[in-house]
């Protein structure tokens, strides 16, 4: 069976749980929130055999988390897999915990009058099914929803046992958002739900992507530099000389929410950049699909665009991150994210390519902004059969567990 084809993934572990301003040409991990309640990245309730963080929603009124690049124009379905566990049960009403957006609504939530998971189809009521619902439980969902005709439809599974498929009487439309979280839609909810593994497709046939989990990697050394003397700095503002080996322990930050250390370029190179390696995975089965995500700042807001760029590089292979994004200001790091079903060097991925797969950042031809890298990960989706080790400091595997 031929794997996914993911426009994103996200286990929670690059820690991020806040919109991103779209910096050029590179695309946020997340775009937008909704909502006054709120969602956070904890470490404390995690979806066994995955990495070390999830989603948490706490919520009187609603949170949603808003993806609105990857599914791309002209989508007509959403293919979704998330694990989502409650530690508190809404008190009444309904609660939309994932939702797709466009001209018309689908979404999937719960529904505390019948104790069950539900769907609802625009302003239509809530069609409950599967099992009566638990606290302190994981459970998988898998959704499809599709609006491509008449009749919308959503299909869906709990652990994937098939739910009764909704399907109601609106005309074609097309998607373009994906949210994520705890959105009241009726009543006074007040909930905490905990939501890991999110994965979503935009191909039909995807449909159900079934069980899997999602890895967190962290730079854990250099790979070999390119640039002139002086090009790069440290935070401190000494010069990172071409043999360094210590760049990567200034972008390893994870959670990816932190200033405190850093790279900057300072002198314009159009061909200068620094290599960042990952840790050699030790799993068992080949991954699915790579999302990179990545922190950026300015010290000063630049007086033109300072254009850089990132790539996922593997031998003579590469993939772009992105390819002349600019960081606009000096308000706060800047999001950027890119999923990657193939390996640099074509074809799907492998433990090899995986492991062989290095970070180039740099390029700027423009610097009056200094551009600084804060921090990268590579969040990796794998299918079942996973065997999760602890691996050492920084390369966030946990929880061990086999499941097939």
């Amino acid at each position: 069976m031929a794997n996914p084809t993911f426009v994103f993934c996200c286990g929670a572990e690059c820690g991020i749980a806040v919109s991103g301003a779209t910096p050029g040409v590179a695309k946020p991990h997340w775009d937008g929130v909704s909502g006054t309640g709120t969602g956070v990245v904890q470490t404390g309730v995690v979806h066994p055999g995955g990495g070390q963080r999830a989603f948490k929603f706490t919520t009187a009124a609603n949170f949603r988390l808003l993806q609105t690049f990857a599914i791309g124009a002209g989508a007509t379905a959403q293919v979704v897999r998330f694990f989502v566990y409650f530690d508190v049960l809404p008190s009444s009403g309904q609660v939309a915990i994932f939702s797709c957006e466009g001209a018309n609504e689908s979404s999937f939530g719960f529904d505390s009058v019948t104790g069950q998971f539900a769907t609802r189809i625009q302003g239509n009521s809530w069609v409950s099914g599967g099992p009566a619902v638990v606290i302190g439980k994981w459970y998988r969902i898998d959704l499809k929803h599709t609006c491509g005709a008449n009749p919308n439809t959503i299909d869906w599974q709990v652990d994937g046992a098939a739910q009764v498929q909704n399907s109601a009487g609106f005309g074609a439309s097309t998607w373009n958002e994906s949210r994520i979280g705890a959105g009241t839609n009726s009543g006074n909810n007040t909930s905490t739900l905990y939501i890991d593994e999110l994965a979503i497709s935009g191909t039909s046939g995807d449909y159900p992507i079934g069980d899997g989990r999602i890895i967190g990697y962290s730079p854990n050394a250099d790979g070999t530099h390119s640039f002139n003397a002086g090009t790069f700095q440290y935070e401190n503002s000494v010069n990172v000389l071409v043999g360094a080996t210590d760049v990567f322990s200034h972008v390893d930050e994870a959670p990816l929410t932190s200033l405190a250390d850093f790279i900057k370029q300072v002198v314009a190179q159009i061909d200068g950049v620094i290599d960042i390696a990952f840790p050699t995975s030790p799993e068992t089965v080949d991954p699915r699909a790579v999302t990179v995500v990545a922190v950026h700042h300015s010290l000063t807001t630049p007086v033109t665009g300072q254009d850089c760029i990132m790539r996922l590089q593997q031998g003579g292979g590469s993939e772009d991150v992105y390819v002349g994004a600019s960081w606009p200001d000096s308000s706060g790091l800047v999001q950027a994210s890119a999923t990657f079903n193939l390996a640099p060097l074509g074809g799907p991925w492998t433990l090899f390519q995986l492991s062989t797969c290095h970070i180039h950042w740099g390029q700027c031809d423009n610097v009056t902004g200094t551009p600084c890298l804060d921090a990268v990960m590579l969040e990796v989706e794998y299918p079942p059969g996973t065997v999760i080790r602890d691996a050492g400091a920084k390369s966030q595997y946990y929880n061990a567990l086999i499941r097939m």
